[in-house]
């Protein structure tokens, strides 16, 4: 009777795992499809998302963003004058007396003056080489806009660019002792370890202009 019982419970749990109904080792490790890397460090504000066109799995996922987190702070083109690094983004002082301040993280890098005589702030951003190794097509950015006291004040042209193109432009009519708020998106398809993907860098920060 025994043996019996054993065997009937033995058919129904295989007939439910063949069913789907009863979760398997391998679904346990199946991670959502989108995972998300964001590097909100001393140095600078930016968030990289990338949503897998399939589901991969949590050890799969823990690889990839172990493998982009671990990738070096962007270099510095070699013979070029080493700008000053200055961190966080948030709540900076830009000072027009300094010229470039620089924040990089394993994204890429953010540069940003305060440019006192004209009244307005250059801004210039590039993706780190190798995450636009990764890249399969161009990056389409939507546009730096930016933000004086919750307020917009405007927003910079869109492009769609090669991976490796120097971002830049100006925030006008910003003076000294104003802060501003400023925002900028990425988007690009990715190959990641084998795996295909569409990915979305966004950069921001808050910074106040001093003289």
């Amino acid at each position: 009777m025994k043996i019996t019982q054993l065997f009937l419970g033995l058919v129904t749990a295989i007939g439910l795992l063949l069913f789907g109904l009863v979760p398997t080792a391998a679904a346990a490790d199946t991670a959502d499809s989108q995972i998300v890397i964001v590097h909100d460090t001393a140095t600078v504000d930016s968030t990289l998302k990338i949503q897998f066109d399939g589901p991969i799995s949590k050890e799969a996922a823990r690889q990839i963003k172990s493998s982009l987190a671990e990738t070096p702070l962007m270099q510095i083109q070699s013979g070029a004058t080493p700008p000053l690094v200055n961190g966080p983004v948030t709540n900076q002082n830009i000072s027009c007396r300094i010229g470039n301040y620089r924040f990089s993280d394993t994204n890429g890098a953010f540069q940003i003056r305060n440019n006192c005589p004209y009244n307005n702030a250059n801004w210039s951003c590039q993706i780190s080489l190798r995450l636009a190794s990764q890249i399969t097509g161009n990056v389409n950015e939507s546009g730096l806009v930016w933000y004086k006291a919750g307020v917009l004040q405007g927003k910079n042209a869109p492009h769609s660019v090669p991976a490796n193109y120097f971002f830049h432009g100006t925030m006008s009519n910003v003076k000294n002792y104003e802060t501003v708020t400023y925002g900028n998106q990425l988007s690009f398809r990715m190959l990641i370890a084998g795996r295909t993907a569409s990915a979305v860098l966004t950069i921001g920060g808050t910074v106040k202009m001093v003289p």
